[in-house]
């Protein structure tokens, strides 16, 4: 675990709480005490440092020396993240588990069917979009022979009925 220390900014304003954090572009008004509002702060900090590593990003480096002024604190906010590896399988897991080759798993990935992070020279395939892929429906295989003939026949008629 990397430890994340970024200063937020703490404005009052008409009884509810403007949040700051400027290294990560993060903004909300939270109504309530300055804990909790810190606590929502981390949590979105930690969501925001998480989503960096996730997608390979490089996680933006803290500034220092945010002054307080009239009616703005500035506080740290201390947080612990690492890349979550339990998210992602390898190409030779999402083969394994869907039972393709890995060209399938390719096209799978360059369709945006799979969504895939590059770790190296690797490719890992994210929890989230593997288990989108399985809960499509779908069907095995192309259609066969005579049914894609009716089914031509059936919208050529289709096609010529509506002159």
């Amino acid at each position: 675990m990397t430890l994340y220390v970024y200063e937020t900014m703490i404005v009052e304003q008409e009884g509810m709480l403007e949040i700051g954090i400027p290294d990560f572009d993060i903004t909300f008004r939270h109504i309530g005490s300055k804990h909790e509002a810190l606590v929502e702060a981390a949590k979105r900090l930690a969501g925001a440092v998480r989503e960096c590593l996730i997608q390979g990003k490089d996680v933006p480096h803290a500034t220092s020396g945010l002054k307080g002024r009239r009616g703005r604190k500035v506080v740290k906010l201390a947080i612990e993240a690492e890349c979550p590896m339990a998210e992602f399988f390898t190409v030779e897991d999402v083969m394994e588990i869907l039972g393709v080759t890995q060209p399938r798993v390719s096209h799978l990935m360059r369709d945006g069917k799979l969504v895939a992070v590059k770790e190296g020279r690797r490719n890992l395939i994210t929890r989230a979009s593997l288990l989108a892929y399985l809960h499509t429906p779908r069907t095995p295989g192309r259609p066969r022979k005579a049914e894609r003939s009716r089914l031509v026949y059936r919208a050529a008629s289709l096609v010529g009925s509506t002159s």
